[in-house]
């Protein structure tokens, strides 16, 4: 479907008094047919009130400079909340072999994300019905309740402080589900389309601070304490949940595109009950997409148990890992910018894309380029990653671990930052490409479900394999690398299409500026599903009035 219109050239003074184009005037003087000016006429209104209370003007003239967009400001507050919540999680599970011993930190990962994995088909549900922040809000007190079964495990050591850790980590499972359901919904809501990676990369950056805010507290711990009883280690840490859970509610709710600019009465509301939601989520599964890329969100959990787990505790000191996870996610840091400066090349920080350059084109013509570099950078990061593992492997048997100046630190702690700066890249790109595929935030809720699903699915697969009485740790190497080679090649049959390329805005004094909005066909097929799922909703809710 294609809308295509001139809009008058006449100008409109703006409040600035300089000549505004596309006012509100315009689209009721009889340029635009009258069938859509009830729709653009609220669309034009909404957007002129949301800008003045944003302190912008209707020619994209920003009357305050705040130095940051409005996404941006949102993105960079829950990456804060994020750092402190995850100060505590991201070094728990770290140093869980250590913390916990082998056998029962790899129970409890396990029992964590296979509730986190059945808990990914209903947290769409909930982030929809009751509204991102709730869920957030909800999610942590998981955490928190891992953390305070840690807590007490470090104080009693008792027997059924096993069992309480294992509870505390399906607690944990459960609140990861909303937890990162509800992060991925308020990022897509927070975006204007064009800026998706680069949000990502500000939550990104600010989020991974936390790991190596904690690697810096369990070095600075480790170097000091044994690490049989860290609970004042766990003390700090629940403290720190426990404040990212009170500054949740400062962060905007977020609307999506069409609820700002007036449009949500364009479409029917779509999931109109806990039922049709979780109805649309089970049928992403049956999707061609989601398909091809379910290897490589598989790959993005699984991964990490044998890097962070398997692969660390047996080359590193206890102190030195601490040093380790530093470096680890540093490199997530680098390569979240890296990759959203590959995949949204155009996007200036802190500037309004309108008006950064005023006679260019905003185009998306480039995104299937801009995924096949970034996978390939991806892959060919990782590949050197798991070469240096290799190398490490083969020279470290059962000798003792490597500790702070050792020399044979150098090519693990290589594998290490590689590992980190891949991993962001891709988790960059699936983000990235959520929001290329889907439009609305609804549909992006349940998609961030699915990938959260068989990602943790993918961390629960690789938790099993963790004791090295289960697996030798050879083998988990050549499992992992296995996972990433077929993830990479098989999700290049879900490369983003151009066929939704031509936005095109023209800034001139003369010139009228032309719109269009092209829906990309691919989409009619996942169209009629929704529309077919939106028809049982509301046979459900008229049963629900008569009864």
């Amino acid at each position: 479907t294609i809308l295509f219109w001139p809009l008058s050239d006449r100008t409109a003074p703006s409040h600035h008094g300089a000549p505004c184009h596309g006012h509100v005037g315009d689209l009721l003087s009889g340029a635009v047919p009258s069938t859509y000016r009830p729709t653009l006429a609220s669309c034009s209104t909404t957007l002129l009130r949301r800008s003045i209370l944003n302190g912008k003007s209707t020619c994209g003239r920003s009357s305050l400079c705040l130095g940051m967009r409005y996404g941006e400001k949102q993105a960079a507050l829950l990456g804060c909340i994020f750092m402190l919540v995850f100060s505590a999680y991201l070094t728990i599970q770290g140093f869980a072999s250590q913390l916990y011993g082998e056998t029962l930190a790899s129970d409890m990962e396990l029992v964590l994300y296979a509730m986190f994995t059945v808990a990914c088909f209903g947290a769409p549900a909930v982030v929809n019905m009751l509204g991102p922040r709730l869920a957030l809000f909800l999610g942590i007190q998981g955490y928190a309740a891992l953390v305070l079964a840690s807590l007490v495990f470090a104080v009693s050591k008792s027997s059924w402080c096993r069992a309480l850790i294992i509870s505390g980590g399906s607690a944990t499972g459960i609140g990861a589900a909303l937890v990162w359901t509800a992060q991925g919904r308020l990022l897509y809501d927070w975006s204007d389309g064009t800026n998706t990676a680069h949000l990502f990369a500000i939550f990104w950056g600010i989020f991974n601070c936390s790991a190596v805010l904690g690697g810096f507290l369990s070095f600075a711990y480790f170097s000091r304490a044994s690490v049989s009883a860290p609970w004042p280690l766990y003390a700090l840490f629940l403290a720190l949940i426990v404040l990212g859970a009170c500054c949740i509610f400062v962060l905007s709710a977020g609307k999506s595109k069409g609820a700002e600019c007036g449009l949500e009465g364009v479409q029917p509301r779509l999931g109109a009950s806990w039922r049709a939601e979780l109805r649309l989520t089970l049928r992403l599964f049956v999707e061609r997409e989601m398909a091809a890329l379910a290897p490589l969100f598989f790959y993005t959990g699984f991964n990490q148990p044998y890097q962070l787990n398997t692969f660390g505790d047996r080359h590193f000191s206890p102190q030195l890992l601490g040093l380790e996870l530093v470096v680890f996610y540093a490199s997530e840091i680098v390569g979240g910018f890296v990759a959203s400066k590959m995949l949204e090349p155009n996007v200036e920080v802190g500037v309004e894309q309108e008006t950064a350059r005023p006679q260019r084109q905003l185009r998306r013509a480039g995104k299937r380029r801009a995924a096949i570099r970034t996978l390939a950078l991806f892959g060919s990061v990782t590949a050197c990653g798991y070469a240096f593992a290799l190398a490490a492997e083969a020279q470290n048997g059962r000798v003792a671990r490597i500790d702070v100046g050792d020399s044979a630190a150098i090519g693990p702690t290589a594998a290490f930052a590689l590992w980190g700066f891949s991993d962001s890249q891709v988790q960059s790109y699936a983000f990235w490409l959520i929001g290329c595929i889907y439009d609305g935030p609804r549909e992006r809720s349940r998609a961030m479900g699915y990938y959260k699903m068989l990602q943790s699915l993918g961390w629960c697969a690789g938790f099993a394999l963790i004791p090295s009485e289960r697996l030798r740790p050879i083998w988990q190497l050549y499992l992992t690398a296995a996972s990433f080679t077929i993830g990479t090649a098989i999700s290049a049959c879900a490369l983003p299409s151009n066929s939704d390329a031509p936005v095109t805005v023209a800034h001139s004094g003369s010139q009228p500026a032309e719109v269009r909005v092209v829906v990309d066909t691919r989409s009619a097929a996942r169209q009629a599903l929704l529309q077919e799922a939106h028809s049982d909703a509301q046979a459900e809710t008229t049963s629900e009035a008569i009864q």
